[in-house]
C-alpha cells in the first residue's frame, strides 16, 4: 500500500500516529470494497437467489449434507479444502450452493471457485463483480503455471476452501466422466499443506439450464433464465486424502519401469503436434498434452501426513504421472457419485417425497 504523503494532505506537521491512522482508514475502505460489506452483499444476494430458484421454483435434495458442512466448518485450522464437481450447466455454481443448509452468506465459509476467464472476466465490471463473488479466473489452455493458478495455490496454502470443475467443460450427457484436467492433481501435489479433497456431484442442472431447448418442435439455444419445476439431487462424497510423497516414489518407479521397457508415455507422443499447433494458437500446446494423458485407473486414495516439494516447471515424466494419477483417482470417485446422483434424480417424486 502506498504511504500517505504528508504534503499531499496539506499538513507537513502530521504525527506518525495520524499518518498511520489515515493509512488504516484507506485499508479499511479497500477491505469494505473488496472483502467486507460489498463482498457480503454480493454473496448474500446471489446465494439468496440461488436458494429461491433451487428450493422455491424447483425441488432439491442433498445426500450427506453433513459431510460437506463438517469439511467447511470443522476441519482443522490451516487445512485447505478442495471440492470438485461434475459440470452440467453454466450456473452449477452458484445454484448448487442454493440447496437447503449449504453455506452461502459468510465469506469465511464460502468457496473460492475457478471460473473461465474468457466468459466471466471479459470486462472490468464483470471482473469486479465475479471477484466479489469469490471467483478466480482460469485461462483455458495456459497450463498449470499461469498467474491465476498460482493465486489458487496461494489460497490453498492459506488453508482456504477452493471449488473446481476439473472436467474443464460442460458435459450434459449422462455417461462416464471424461478424463479430468490434471490441474487439480497439480494443485494437490504442489500444496505446502496437504489438502483434503471432497467430491460433490449432482444431477438436474442439465434440465434447469439445458444447452439446447425445443419449443413447438423448433430447436433454440440455452434459455435466458434457469427453468422451473425440475428435480436436482446433490451427492456429497467422502473426504479423500493423498500421500503425495508415497505417490511421488510410485511415479518415479513407474517412469523407471517404462524407460527400462522402452515404453513411451501418452503425452510424449503428442508433444510434437502440440508444439506445432501452438505456433498459430498460443496455449493450445499444453492443452494438447493434457488431453492425451491416459493414466492408470485407481479408486483408492491414501491418507497424507507429509508435504511434497515438486519442481514448478518444466515437469518431468514422474511429475506428469503424479498429476495424472491423482486426477484419475478423483475422477473414479466423482463418476461413482455422478451415477448415484443421476439414479436418485431419475426416481422423481418418489425420491423427493421420501424421508
Amino acid at each position: 500500500m502506498r504511504t500517505v504523503d504528508q504534503q499531499t494532505l496539506g499538513s507537513p506537521a502530521l504525527s506518525e500516529l495520524q499518518i498511520r491512522a489515515a493509512e488504516a482508514a484507506g485499508a479499511a475502505i479497500k477491505r469494505w470494497q473488496q472483502g467486507g460489506l460489498s463482498r457480503r452483499m454480493v454473496l448474500g444476494v446471489i446465494g439468496s437467489l440461488a436458494a429461491l430458484w433451487v428450493q422455491g421454483f424447483n425441488r432439491s435434495r442433498v445426500v450427506n449434507r453433513e459431510g460437506l458442512l463438517r469439511a467447511v466448518r470443522e476441519r482443522p485450522a490451516g487445512v485447505p479444502l478442495i471440492s470438485c464437481s461434475n459440470h452440467m450447466s453454466t450456473l452449477d455454481d452458484p445454484l448448487m450452493w442454493g440447496a437447503r443448509g449449504l453455506p452461502r452468506f459468510n465469506p469465511a465459509n464460502t468457496r473460492w471457485v475457478l471460473t473461465a476467464e474468457d466468459i466471466c472476466f471479459t470486462n472490468p465490471v464483470y471482473a469486479y463483480f465475479f471477484r466479489l463473488g469469490q471467483c478466480i479466473p482460469i485461462r483455458r489452455g495456459a497450463g498449470v503455471h499461469h498467474e491465476y493458478v498460482l493465486e489458487v495455490l496461494a489460497r490453498i496454502n492459506r488453508g482456504e476452501w477452493v471449488h473446481t470443475f476439473p472436467e474443464g467443460k460442460i458435459q450434459q450427457e449422462l455417461g462416464p466422466l471424461p478424463r479430468l484436467k490434471w490441474g487439480i492433481g497439480s494443485l494437490i501435489a504442489r500444496a505446502s499443506t496437504p489438502p483434503i479433497v471432497l467430491p460433490v456431484c449432482h444431477s438436474g442442472f442439465q434440465q434447469m439450464l439445458p444447452q439446447k431447448t425445443t419449443f413447438l418442435g423448433i430447436q433454440s439455444g440455452r434459455p435466458k433464465l434457469p427453468l422451473v419445476g425440475k428435480n436436482v439431487t446433490i451427492v456429497v462424497g467422502d473426504l479423500l486424502e493423498f500421500d503425495v510423497p508415497a505417490l511421488k516414489k510410485e511415479a518415479e518407479s513407474a517412469v523407471a519401469r517404462a524407460k527400462a521397457e522402452g515404453k513411451a508415455f501418452p503425452w510424449e507422443a503428442a508433444v510434437g503436434e502440440a508444439e506445432s499447433a501452438s505456433v498459430t494458437r498460443p496455449g493450445e500446446g499444453q492443452r494438447g498434452i493434457e488431453e492425451s494423458i491416459t493414466p492408470r485407473a485407481s479408486n483408492k486414495a491414501t491418507a497424507s501426513t507429509a508435504q511434497a516439494t515438486l519442481p514448478l516447471m518444466p515437469e518431468d515424466n514422474a511429475t506428469k504421472w503424479l498429476y495424472a494419477e491423482i486426477s484419475e483417482r478423483i475422477r473414479v470417485k466423482m463418476e461413482e457419485l455422478a451415477f448415484e446422483a443421476h439414479r436418485l434424480n431419475a426416481m422423481g417424486r418418489r425420491w423427493f417425497m421420501s424421508k
